[in-house]
């Protein structure tokens, strides 16, 4: 099994750590940087903010059940994993904690396909992005780890882009500056979309959420000692984990060079593993981290959030972010 992992820092752009394979002396192609896979669900933040800044809110609901699409003539029937429906409305919340297909689905061309290739785009992401593909909502577009973490990692720092750098300043062996990167960034989203974004992400981890499948990330939680928004991603061949808080942002991604599919037990965790390693090692000095603060257009109301609704005394509820 081969492994790639991106690391940034948010608010400054700086490239903490780039890993392009398990072993060096084997191979020398950079994983992280060159090889194209299909993201799978780690895609679905980009929609679902796209989703928020054109009226839909985390607790937005459509019914998830087995469904055919028809788009352009031809029929699209995609699945959940395992074929598993709640077969009931459910939440923008409740579908990014069990990565439900058929809710980001019907999000996708509720909005039309054209939006989230754009804003795919405005994001950094690279190549020919198709305005017509519905399967662009399940992540079938190939990406590479570094563009990905770049994208990421504008969620990370509140909707702005900062330029990524890998070196910060060069000098002379006397100690001479002759190079200082320049410190350039952009907004690309707004700060109360991203905020409600990154809190929704947090469900994850969220074993509460349980219905009919348990939440992508509640197999990492006890690893995990800081709070973060996340999502992972899977095909046959790919195994996905990315997320960030405000001190660290990480995509891992896990497979085989001759794309064989991935079996064992042990290797379909290893994304999540790494990654959960890798975002908790950079708290080596036991610093405290700190969450984001809420804009001052946005409120939280407790709701239960699978349906949506005011919950009933014995119902779960947690605190909701809308505008």
């Amino acid at each position: 099994l081969e492994v790639a992992v991106y690391v940034m820092e948010p608010y400054t752009g700086n490239v903490l750590a780039v890993v392009g394979g398990t072993d060096y002396n084997k191979s020398t192609f950079n994983r992280a940087v060159y090889s194209q896979r299909q993201p799978a669900s780690t895609i679905k933040p980009f929609l679902y903010l796209t989703a928020l800044e054109n009226g839909f809110t985390p607790v937005t609901t459509f019914d998830s059940s087995p469904t055919t699409f028809y788009f352009n003539g031809k029929e699209y029937s995609p699945t959940n994993y395992h074929s598993i429906y709640p077969n009931k409305d459910i939440s923008m919340i409740y579908a990014l904690a069990t990565s439900d297909n058929i809710y980001a689905m019907k999000t996708h061309l509720f909005l039309g396909p054209d939006k989230l290739a754009t804003r795919l785009k405005e994001f950094g992401f690279s190549g020919d992005i198709p305005s017509d593909l519905p399967s662009l909502a399940l992540g079938t577009k190939e990406v590479n780890v570094k563009e990905l973490c770049e994208g990421f990692n504008i969620l990370a720092s509140e909707g702005i882009n900062y330029t990524p750098k890998l070196i910060t300043k060069i000098t002379t062996l006397d100690g001479e500056v002759i190079y200082t990167a320049k410190q350039t960034k952009k907004k690309i989203a707004n700060e109360s979309d991203v905020y409600i974004l990154n809190e929704a992400m947090t469900s994850i981890f969220d074993n509460n959420l349980t219905y009919n499948i348990r939440p992508t990330g509640v197999s990492i939680k006890p690893l995990l000692n800081h709070t973060y928004s996340a999502k992972s991603g899977s095909t046959k061949t790919d195994n996905w984990m990315a997320g960030y808080n405000k001190d660290i942002c990480c995509v891992v991604w896990t497979g085989f060079d001759d794309n064989k599919e991935i079996t064992k037990a042990a290797d379909l965790k290893s994304a999540k593993l790494i990654w959960a390693d890798t975002v908790e090692a950079s708290y080596y000095n036991n610093k405290e981290g700190i969450w984001y603060d809420t804009p001052s257009d946005v409120i939280g109301v407790d709701l239960n959030p699978t349906s949506g609704f005011y919950p009933s005394f014995t119902e779960y509820y947690k605190t909701v972010y809308l505008k």
